[in-house]
């Protein structure tokens, strides 16, 4: 039996919870059903993660800016050729740019929306409406994203949910990242609290930022940022709030290397489209884990039970919750089995592949017809 042919078009390989779901999702749908090719405009580490499994990726880029008429003469070419029995697309840009593509070309196409409609702002979401995106199947990370997409035209009961999952794995640190860190954060075990996020407004790093300047009046502690993007206008808070010394930004870095470090994990978003992995990540690895209401996604954290819900703009009450970890250590490390024992029940890496599966089967069946 030939193996279906898929290709999955992504906006970006960088840092970020879509890009590590598009990597877990091709490990698990495997090589014995699917040939898998992927598709890129911005560049980033996990096309050498893809490139070192096998993968075929190749970049889509204009010749004089993103999308000039190059990038659509590449885009085009290059499906034309590969002549894939589905394109998968992730991220608006491929999602918009990939559904023109695949209407022109008559090839089959599935989006995944992994942010809420709001963050794509008035003007994309109007070119999803002019584009039809309503006619095409998709999948949204979580029921709130699927609610949101009624602003592109989509009806949300015709959305299928399926919640991000992955391979939960520890790599080692490196030698050398290792010292550099142990460097950096010498002192005598300091309490070391954890963000995992990308250096995005919508994070809201400026209220854990305010948070760490409260709690530095009374305590000694360390703080690590993980994340990409761009630090700089994080580094001049860090100078203003005069928190410098105590907060470390790391740029660029799998984050799963970093969670031994952290005593508490805290994500206090304004916005998630779906349960965000590494929140996942650090419930795995029974972190206490301090959250916004708009990052608990499904509910997954029940306040003082399995970790913490906080507001999103309260440094005082973030700076609250994380004094009471402090304090009580052996409360925070109730709250760090109770989380891991959580995300184990969940089994969501497996759903998530065998509910994908099911999609993409869905797809070749219309196509057939």
């Amino acid at each position: 039996m030939s193996k279906k042919q898929i290709v999955h078009f992504i906006s970006s390989l960088a840092y970020g919870g879509a890009e590590q779901v598009l990597v877990s999702l091709i490990d698990g749908l495997g090589s014995e059903e699917y040939t898998h090719r992927v598709l890129f405009i911005h560049d980033g580490p996990h096309r050498q993660t893809l490139e070192k499994k096998g993968i075929h990726c190749q970049p889509i880029r204009g010749l004089f800016c993103s999308y000039d008429p190059i990038f659509f003469f590449l885009l085009f070419k290059i499906l034309k050729e590969y002549k894939p029995d589905l394109l998968h697309t992730s991220l608006w840009a491929a999602n918009w740019c990939g559904r023109l593509a695949a209407w022109i070309l008559k090839i089959p196409v599935i989006h995944a929306y992994h942010n809420c409609a709001q963050l794509d702002g008035r003007v994309r979401n109007m070119l999803d409406r002019l584009t039809a995106a309503q006619k095409v199947p998709a999948i949204a990370a979580s029921y709130g994203a699927a609610q949101s997409l009624a602003l592109k035209g989509i009806d949300p009961n015709r959305v299928q949910v399926i919640v991000n999952g992955i391979i939960f794995s520890s790599p080692g640190l490196s030698a050398v990242l290792r010292d550099a860190l142990l460097l950096r954060m010498s002192g005598i075990e300091p309490f070391t609290i954890g963000m995992v996020a990308r250096f995005d407004p919508v994070k809201n790093h400026i209220t854990v930022l305010k948070a760490l300047a409260l709690l530095q009046k009374k305590y000694a502690f360390k703080a690590l940022l993980v994340g990409a993007g761009n630090t700089n206008l994080i580094e001049t808070w860090c100078t203003e709030l005069g928190i410098k010394e105590c907060v470390t930004i790391i740029n660029d870095q799998p984050s799963a290397e970093f969670l031994p470090f952290f005593d508490c994990f805290i994500l206090p978003s304004l916005s998630e489209g779906g349960i965000s992995l590494a929140l996942q990540e650090a419930m795995h690895y029974g972190l206490p884990c301090i959250i916004s209401h708009a990052a608990n996604v499904q509910n997954i954290i029940e306040h003082e039970k399995n970790g913490l819900v906080v507001s999103a703009t309260d440094e005082n009450e973030l700076a609250h919750v994380i004094e009471r970890i402090i304090e009580n250590k052996e409360w925070g490390t109730f709250l760090g089995s109770n989380a891991r024992h959580t995300i184990e029940q969940c089994g969501s890496y497996e759903r998530m592949i065998s509910h994908y599966k099911m999609a993409f089967e869905r797809a070749f069946i219309m196509q057939k017809k």
